[in-house]
């Protein structure tokens, strides 16, 4: 349901720009977890959603919802993935508590967002607290067999 919140155990992925991601190739920076001028929200996709045990298959079906929406997935771009209790334990500098909606959309039934931020610079810190929080990453584009 719209913006119900998604269990502690769960794992969000944010989409990440090859611009956003650092020199290996692999890990996203903090510009990565920064909000975009209009933006009221950090938006992310809830992989539990999908009732499937494969991290590959969440990570698909995520591919298949940007696709849908027409979304082009860039080359070098990447899936972060995050736990829900972490990011939601984390203060803004404000004293903010962070929180993680479900928001879908009907071509992203799976989308969600993060809460809680702000357009300061203050921000900074838990951007970068954020990229330190990715447990893995996947590339956004799957890779063709040759």
């Amino acid at each position: 349901m719209d913006n119900d919140p998604i269990p502690d155990v769960h794992h969000v992925a944010r989409y990440c720009s090859f611009r956003r991601i650092g020199e290996d190739g692999k890990t996203p920076t903090r510009f990565a977890f920064q909000l975009k001028d209009k933006e009221t929200y950090l938006s992310v996709n809830w992989l539990e959603f999908f009732k499937t045990g494969s991290r590959g298959a969440q990570i698909e079906a995520i591919r298949h919802a940007f696709e849908s929406k027409g979304r082009s997935l860039q080359e070098k771009a990447r899936f972060a993935v995050l736990n829900v209790g972490d990011v939601r334990v984390l203060s803004t500098p404000d004293n903010m508590k962070l929180k993680i909606l479900h928001k879908p959309e009907l071509l992203d039934p799976s989308h969600s967002g993060v809460f809680g931020l702000i357009h300061q610079d203050s921000d900074m810190i838990v951007e970068a607290l954020l990229a330190n929080m990715v447990l893995e990453t996947h590339p956004a584009r799957q890779k063709m067999d040759q």
